[in-house]
């Protein structure tokens, strides 16, 4: 594939997308308490529910950095790249992917890329 789709773990998919090999996901970080669960898949959401049931705390999420955005644009240089990420109004992972964009199109000025918000 000469482009590929990178997302946060905002994203809803069904289980055939989720296989394709130019979509990639890029996880956010969910706290409860003392824990720290990083949404890649590898948790049930039972689990992760069960978890957030016996938390003592309200639930919170934290959106990738920057510099991780910007690893897998560097992996995927030569590509078009298009990120879409959960609504600004509710994460910073909108920001933190345009941050990664200006710093990989600092390096890679040629590079095609769109951040977008899915608002």
């Amino acid at each position: 594939m000469d482009f590929c789709v990178i997302m946060d773990s905002c994203g809803d998919m069904s289980k055939e997308w989720e296989e394709l090999s130019y979509i990639i996901r890029v996880p956010l970080t969910l706290r409860m308490g003392t824990r720290e669960l990083v949404d890649d898949g590898s948790h049930s959401q039972e689990e992760i529910l069960d978890l957030i049931r016996n938390s003592e705390s309200c639930p919170k999420s934290a959106c990738p950095a920057p510099g991780e955005y910007l690893n897998y644009f560097e992996k995927n240089a030569g590509k078009r790249i298009y990120v879409i990420t959960g609504t600004s109004s509710l994460s910073g992972s909108y920001n933190s992917a345009k941050n990664a964009e200006r710093m990989f199109l600092e390096d890679f000025p040629d590079e095609q890329i769109a951040v977008l918000d899915s608002k």
